[in-house]
């Protein structure tokens, strides 16, 4: 009973993601490009954040978490009043 209720709230939740483009922008695009970009560029070795055979990785991946949990925290709720608003939900509260 709690494994369903868990799946369908996991479900419900990627569903309202996925249809709202900035909240998919802000939770999912951003954070990838971050990862890619730190990944692929001699960035932050040239800053001497890491050594230069160090792996860009075990930079990269906290700070692509990071910015998906600030950027969804900060704005996501925002966002999904806006569409709330947009579909006339809050006129029926």
């Amino acid at each position: 009973m709690t494994f369903r209720r868990i799946i369908s709230q996991t479900k419900f939740e990627t569903l309202s993601v996925l249809r709202n483009g900035e909240q998919l922008l802000l939770s999912v695009i951003f954070p990838l490009g971050l990862l890619v970009f730190l990944a692929k560029t001699p960035l932050l070795t040239g800053l001497g954040v890491i050594d230069a055979g160090a792996d860009p990785l075990s930079i990269a991946v906290p700070g692509a978490l990071s910015l998906s949990l600030a950027s969804s925290a900060f704005t996501g709720q925002a966002i999904a009043t806006a569409f709330d608003r947009r579909y006339g939900v809050l006129r029926q509260l």
